[in-house]
């Protein structure tokens, strides 16, 4: 809320009233409420809300907040309360979270359910077309066919190849090569998506590693001493199909330290 409160496009009263708030609410915060707003926070939450609505009365206004899985109890609160109230207004927030992560309050997501305008959306990876439009400037169609067999269609991974193809020697005067270079920002990249997936993603993208095209659900298994149905998950969760056949391939001989065991 504190970032919300700081954004630099609040109008300047908004802005003042918000912190206001803020400011009393965190003199007077009470550590054993985390759960359920005591009737002073309550209340500060509901000036909070008259403070929004105010503001979308002459304005359509967007409150984005990434990652939810780590906003702090106090701002959920808040979230929480103002998502309930704005059914009728020019309000509109969007939340992004990972799905896999072990969120220590995991009771807000039913909270958002029983919201009647919720709606959830999950993202997938783009499309070849999609993946072209992502790369400036376009590449040849052979070079393109590779970024797509690589990365899947993941912005992130279609992003890092992308730059450290441009980062490598002599690329940008010569034709682009068959097969897109892979480095450091596209290792840090893999790493990135497979900790966001899940500890059982990161030991299947392991065993991929390690097994190559021997790699099958139940080898994965017996490798990890997995159930079946987890290990198929990891899978899953790990990368789309095509990323998941192919780019472990390509790091391992690309950036191999990308799957340290």
């Amino acid at each position: 809320m504190r970032q919300l409160a700081e954004s630099p496009s609040l109008p300047a009263e908004a802005g003042r009233r918000l912190r206001a708030l803020l400011d009393e609410d965190e003199a007077t915060v009470d550590a054993n409420a985390a759960d359920r707003p005591a009737p002073a926070r309550a209340a500060r939450m509901q000036k909070v809300c008259a403070a929004l609505h105010d503001m979308v009365r002459t304005r359509l206004v967007l409150i984005g907040v990434d990652d939810l899985q780590h906003v702090d109890a106090t701002s959920l609160q808040y979230l929480l309360y103002l998502s309930g109230r704005s059914r009728s207004t020019r309000l509109m927030t969007v939340f992004t979270e990972t799905l896999h992560y072990q969120q220590g309050v995991p009771t807000y997501r039913t909270e958002f359910l029983r919201q009647p305008h919720f709606q959830r959306m999950r993202l997938h990876c783009l499309d070849r077309r999609a993946t072209a439009e992502l790369l400036t400037p376009a590449p040849a169609e052979a070079a393109l066919d590779h970024y797509f067999s690589v990365t899947g269609g993941n912005p992130l991974l279609v992003r890092a190849l992308r730059e450290d193809h441009l980062l490598t020697p002599g690329s940008p005067a010569q034709p682009e090569p068959a097969d897109p270079v892979a480095g450091e920002a596209f290792a840090h990249a893999v790493l990135t998506c497979v900790d966001r997936s899940g500890p059982a993603a990161a030991k299947v993208a392991d065993g991929l590693a390690i097994l190559g095209g021997a790699s099958t659900i139940d080898a994965l298994s017996r490798l990890w001493e997995l159930p079946p149905a987890e290990a198929a998950r990891g899978v899953r969760r790990c990368a789309p199909p095509v990323w998941s056949t192919t780019c472990r391939s390509a790091t391992r001989r690309r950036a191999p330290k990308c799957w340290t065991p």
